[in-house]
């Protein structure tokens, strides 16, 4: 955050900016994608407890709650580094648009199931498969958007960011889940996931890049093959 001191000359005021805790969120694209991102792992974490309580209500084993964790999470040992392949050739916001989407409407689907009492074991694995295929997609083109939205001198910073709202996601998440039980059941919280999805993409699709001239010289409104993705 850049911070207007009286009497500094002007190196010394961008030596204050570049130092700053929240210096990263001094950019516009920036601040957009980190409360859009904040506000839909919100929803996600709510799910996240949400949907370990259906399962063990529908099952009441262990195993399965542990195989429906496995579901969400297999996808990303084949799809992530295709996602990665994929974030070099396409346009990285439209492919992050489009995986939220779908696991938005996931979101909802499984809502929609709940509420209406034809849920089963079956279908939450389902759905947690699909929502693991967009997030392993995804996350690359996640991560590689950051130095697109920054650039080199603020990425530390807006990593540590990221990082930062992703830890507090998981503290609000299941705070708020365990209000969203008592007020508005077990589908009520994974409605709120799936509306939590607007926000993400609402976010992404008010960024503005700059077009950028691609390896083979063609110009994209997206960004750069080969640009330095945070580890």
């Amino acid at each position: 955050m850049a911070i207007e001191v009286e009497g500094l000359e002007p190196r010394a005021r961008v030596t204050r900016r570049r130092t700053g805790m929240f210096r990263a969120l001094s950019h516009r694209n920036f601040r957009l994608f980190w409360t859009g991102a904040f506000l839909s792992n919100v929803g996600t974490w709510m799910q996240a407890v949400a949907q370990g309580w259906l399962m063990l209500q529908l099952t009441n084993s262990a195993f399965w709650l542990g195989l429906d964790a496995f579901m969400a999470t297999f996808p990303g040992f084949f799809l992530t580094l295709l996602g990665g392949v994929f974030a070099d050739l396409v346009d990285r916001r439209r492919l992050l648009i489009y995986t939220q989407v779908v696991a938005g409407l996931a979101a909802l689907g499984l809502a929609t199931f709940v509420w209406t009492g034809a849920v089963n074991r079956w279908i939450v694995l389902g759905f947690s498969f699909v929502t693991g295929c967009c997030m392993a997609l995804a996350s690359p083109s996640y991560l590689a958007m950051t130095f697109d939205l920054v650039g080199r001198e603020d990425l530390a910073n807006a990593i540590a960011l990221n990082s930062s709202q992703f830890q507090l996601s998981r503290v609000v998440g299941p705070a708020l889940a365990g209000f969203g039980f008592r007020f508005f059941g077990l589908a009520g919280c994974f409605y709120v996931n799936g509306l939590s999805f607007i926000a993400v993409v609402v976010s992404l699709s008010m960024v503005r890049l700059e077009p950028r001239v691609l390896a083979g010289g063609a110009l994209s409104g997206g960004v750069t093959p080969g640009g330095v993705v945070p580890g």
